[in-house]
């Protein structure tokens, strides 16, 4: 597909070929002319647009095709404990994991089970470990 300005949009298709509603695309730009999917499931789009759902880009850029898991806020009331939100895709398996030092070799997982996502809804995990640790770097990982 590289070449001619060819399409305008990038969508996503179910098994069945219906469009897939739950893929967020917004490519704001007169054209997409290269796709190339990589061996983890991402795509890379090429062409001449600015930006994608409203991030801005130069050209390229790498869709996931469904939202990752990710941190939306940490609060820290007084006491030990750190209270993440976290959204998760739906029927995703995720692990917390934090640093206290960005040089650290590993990250560590956050006590407990891993966390398993129904639907697509806040959910809040606990840091009972922090103490009095004046600083914690924080990831949550998508499990396979």
């Amino acid at each position: 597909m590289d070449g001619d300005p060819c399409c305008p949009w990038v969508v996503r298709l179910n098994a069945d070929g219906s469009l897939d509603g739950g893929f967020q695309n917004a490519v704001s730009g007169p054209w997409v002319s290269s796709l190339a999917l990589q061996s983890d499931g991402k795509l890379l789009i090429g062409g001449g647009f600015t930006s994608v759902n409203s991030v801005l880009v130069s050209k390229v850029a790498r869709l996931w095709g469904n939202q990752p898991a990710y941190i939306e806020s940490v609060t820290r009331p007084s006491g030990g404990s750190a209270t993440l939100t976290l959204r998760l895709p739906p029927g995703s398996t995720n692990r917390v994991q934090y640093k206290n030092d960005l040089n650290d070799a590993a990250w560590i997982d956050l006590p407990g089970d891993a966390i398993v996502s129904i639907s697509d809804s806040l959910t809040n995990t606990v840091d009972a470990t922090l103490g009095a640790t004046q600083r914690r770097f924080y990831r949550v990982r998508q499990l396979p």
